[in-house]
């Protein structure tokens, strides 16, 4: 598996424990997180178990709603803070 799949697969299983889903979150790009119920207390939880769980430091200017729209946004953020 590639390692942005890898990725992808990680994120989305977290977010799915996260938000209690019964389903897997697709890890793509069409798939918008607010729709399934991710709220902007929630997003905040994600980023510092995302930060956690990769040893990432997400700059000040990656902390905007466009980067936690879709599991895709958020594998990219990751990647360009490492």
């Amino acid at each position: 598996m590639a390692p942005r799949a890898e990725l992808a697969r990680r994120i989305a299983a977290r977010i799915a424990v996260q938000l209690r889903l019964s389903a897997e979150v697709e890890p793509g790009e069409v798939q918008d997180l607010a729709e399934l119920g991710l709220t902007s207390m929630q997003t905040v939880v994600l980023v510092v178990g995302l930060e956690e769980e990769f040893g990432v430091r997400f700059p000040d200017e990656g902390l905007v709603i466009e980067n936690f729209r879709t599991v895709e946004s958020i594998a990219r953020l990751v990647e360009t803070s490492r």
